[in-house]
């Protein structure tokens, strides 16, 4: 997890008097509040394999938290383009066999419930694509308590580039100065991202 901490008011808004703003939670998903790692291994191990290319279950496990764009050149160096786009489009498909068996970990929504009841802005962050969170979303039971997510639409590049905490701390800042700019005794609660379920 990790905090957005401001002394100060969100950029673009300033604090009523005695209103705080307390830190924002950004909160990683994939293996920290789903257990999902090892569908992530087996699916890219079966995505690999279906493209002749055979890798240890155990390397690969080791870059689970990577996105697609950063595992399979890491795994195989110099690939070409079209085999890389290939390889993570079957992942995809081999990870949607999977997914139905990934569960949420003991405690993360009663975690997410409790940065809500202390007044903390929770925006949880994913590189994964928009099906996947949504499913996470269920498991979690969170749709109605994060004031909002990434997935992948919103990063250019995955971990370990900055771009997925930097994409949260932005939506972490939004959901603040909506906030801020909320008249008191009224609901504090952010439009959300666009999602399957509430589509």
């Amino acid at each position: 997890m990790e905090e957005q901490r401001t002394s100060n008011p969100p950029v673009g808004g300033s604090n009523p008097p005695g209103r705080v703003v307390l830190p924002a939670a950004l909160l990683d998903v994939d293996g920290t509040l789903v257990d999902s790692n090892y569908q992530h291994a087996l699916a890219w191990w079966r995505a690999f394999r279906r493209h002749g290319i055979t890798l240890p279950v155990w390397r690969i496990h080791r870059h689970v938290g990577m996105g697609g764009d950063q595992l399979v050149p890491a795994l195989v160096p110099g690939i070409d383009e079209s085999s890389h786009e290939a390889i993570e489009e079957t992942r995809g498909e081999e990870y949607a066999q999977l997914i139905g068996e990934v569960q949420a970990l003991e405690g993360a929504h009663e975690l997410i419930a409790a940065l809500k009841e202390r007044g903390h802005a929770v925006v949880l962050a994913s590189s994964a694509p928009l099906d996947e969170l949504d499913g996470y979303l269920d498991l979690l039971d969170a749709r109605d308590l994060a004031d909002a997510w990434t997935t992948k639409d919103d990063v250019d590049a995955t971990k370990p580039e900055p771009d997925l905490v930097q994409a949260a701390r932005e939506k972490a800042a939004a959901a603040m100065r909506s906030w801020s700019e909320t008249p008191r005794g009224t609901s504090r609660r952010p439009a959300k991202p666009a999602s399957r379920r509430s589509a």
